[in-house]
C-alpha cells in the first residue's frame, strides 16, 4: 500500500462532541477524498426530512441519517467495540455490550436541561436498513454554536459517506437549528479527517496545544469551523464545499 493509499484508509478523528450525558464524544470519519459519494437522506423526524445531497448516478450506496433505538445495540456495539474506530477518539472503547449500552442510552437521550444539548443520529443504509455509523451534533447552551462528530463502520470507508453525513449535519444545524458557527476538531496524526472537513467546506482555523485527552493521553488537534453566513454563500455556488466531485 503506497503513501496516498494509507492516507485514503486512515481513520480520522472529527471533534470532541461534549455533554452525552456522562461521556464525551468525538468523531471518527473514515474516508478522506472518496471516488464515490453517498446520496443522503435526513430522517423522517422533521430535521430537513426529504432533502437529499449529491445525487449521484454512479454511487453505490444510499443512506439516511434517522433517530436512534435502542434497537440498534448490536450495530452500536458494532462500532464502538472496533478499535480502528474508536483509536482516535474520545468516545470510549466498548469491550462488552453493557459498556456499549450505557452509551446508546445515553446517545438516545437527548436531555435539554443538560449543558450541552446534544443530537446523535443512526447513519443507515436505505436499502437494508443497516445501520453503518453514528453522527450528530453537540451545542452548549446558549452558545449558537454546535461541534459536530461522525464515525462510518470500516467496510464502508472510502465511499464518501462521512463527507456527506457531515454536510447533512451542517445543513442541520444552519438551516434547522439556527445556529451561528459550526466546529469539528480532529487529530494532526489522521489528515483523512482533515480532507474530509476541508472537503465539505469547513476552515482550518488553529492548531490547539494538548487540549484533547484520547485514551488516556493528551494530543493536539486542529479546529475547524464555518459560519452561517460562508455556508449559505457555499450552497449557494460560490464556496468549496461543493466540488465537481461530490
Amino acid at each position: 500500500m503506497n503513501d496516498e493509499e494509507n492516507v485514503l484508509k486512515a481513520n480520522g478523528t472529527v471533534g470532541g462532541v461534549r455533554g452525552v450525558g456522562s461521556v464525551n464524544l468525538a468523531s471518527g470519519n473514515p474516508c478522506a477524498t472518496p471516488v464515490l459519494s453517498a446520496i443522503v437522506y435526513l430522517d423522517d423526524t422533521g430535521m430537513g426530512q426529504g432533502v437529499a445531497w449529491n445525487e449521484m448516478t454512479d454511487s453505490p450506496y444510499s443512506v439516511k441519517l434517522r433517530e436512534l433505538k435502542h434497537s440498534d445495540l448490536e450495530s452500536v456495539h458494532g462500532l464502538l467495540s472496533d478499535w480502528s474506530v474508536v483509536r482516535y477518539m474520545l468516545l470510549p472503547h466498548c469491550t462488552t455490550k453493557e459498556e456499549s449500552r450505557k452509551c446508546l442510552e445515553e446517545l438516545i437521550t437527548e436531555s435539554p436541561d443538560a449543558a450541552w444539548l446534544s443530537m446523535a443520529r443512526a447513519i443507515e443504509l436505505r436499502d437494508s436498513g443497516d445501520v453503518i455509523g453514528l453522527c450528530g451534533i453537540a451545542i452548549l447552551h446558549g452558545s449558537e454554536q454546535g461541534e459536530i462528530w461522525y464515525l462510518v463502520r470500516p467496510d464502508y470507508w472510502g465511499h464518501g459517506i462521512a463527507a456527506e453525513a457531515a454536510r447533512a449535519l451542517l445543513t442541520i444545524g444552519f438551516a434547522e437549528m439556527n445556529l451561528h458557527r459550526m466546529f469539528a476538531t480532529c487529530l494532526p496524526e489522521n489528515p483523512a479527517s482533515s480532507l474530509v472537513l476541508e472537503k465539505i467546506g469547513m476552515r482550518k482555523e488553529c492548531r490547539q496545544s494538548k487540549n484533547l485527552k484520547i485514551h488516556g493521553v493528551w494530543h493536539d488537534c486542529v479546529l475547524y469551523a464555518l459560519l452561517r453566513e460562508e455556508w449559505e454563500l457555499m450552497v449557494n455556488g460560490g464556496g468549496p464545499g461543493h466540488d465537481s466531485d461530490g
